[in-house]
């Protein structure tokens, strides 16, 4: 399970994200609304969706068009592959950076209220997403749980420095872009660390 409208089952369509309780992928829904499709239209043309259990579903996936289309249609779209996957403990303003800079983020907050962190350690891992967080044990569980990690960025910034780690961050990724997948990535005020996947034998601490 990933979301409360969104699934990840590995015997369900190769794998690949769905709408909860069929076979239809997010990513034709994204398309299809991309491509100038209604909510009348996919309702019509998928019956499985319905408006009382989809509608809020195919709201997100709105949401998620509407972000991408204003990106490419400003010149701000990236050819950089690497995503990310922010947990609802990351600052969303380091989301609204990235998002600014033309990365793909998908923010845990926007869509589902509360996610187990099997769940989330799983999405992340299908869909190689480097999660954003700011809680160092549940960042270096990410890390070392599953051999495909793609890969953690922990911001470690104090409150009263909020504007700080947004920039930061995103300066972080337009610099190394993929080089951070794998990684286990620390970002502090004037320091940042990236450590590769550790041995066996050092997976008790994180590099702090």
């Amino acid at each position: 399970m990933v979301t409360d409208r969104i699934e990840i089952n590995p015997a369900v369509m190769l794998g690949k994200p769905v709408i909860r309780g069929t076979r239809i992928p997010v990513e034709l829904i994204l398309r299809k609304l991309s491509e100038g499709a209604t909510e009348a239209d996919l309702l019509d043309a998928y019956p499985r969706l319905t408006p009382r259990r989809h509608s809020g579903c195919i709201g997100v996936c709105r949401r998620l068009t509407s972000a991408r289309n204003h990106f490419a249609a400003n010149g701000l779209m990236t050819t950089s592959t690497v995503r990310f996957l922010a947990d609802e403990s990351c600052d969303f303003a380091v989301v609204r950076a990235l998002r600014t800079a033309g990365y793909d983020v998908l923010a845990v907050s926007e869509v589902t209220c509360r996610s187990d962190d099997s769940e989330l350690i799983a999405q992340a891992a299908q869909e190689q997403r480097i999660l954003l967080t700011e809680d160092k044990d549940f960042g270096w569980l990410v890390f070392v749980s599953r051999a495909d990690s793609p890969g953690v960025i922990l911001i470690r910034f104090p409150g009263n420095a909020r504007k700080a780690p947004a920039q930061t961050v995103r300066q972080l990724v337009q610099e190394n872009g993929e080089a951070l997948s794998g990684c286990f990535t620390v970002v502090q005020p004037g320091h940042i660390r990236i450590t590769r996947k550790p041995s066996p034998e050092n997976l008790n601490q994180p590099p702090l």
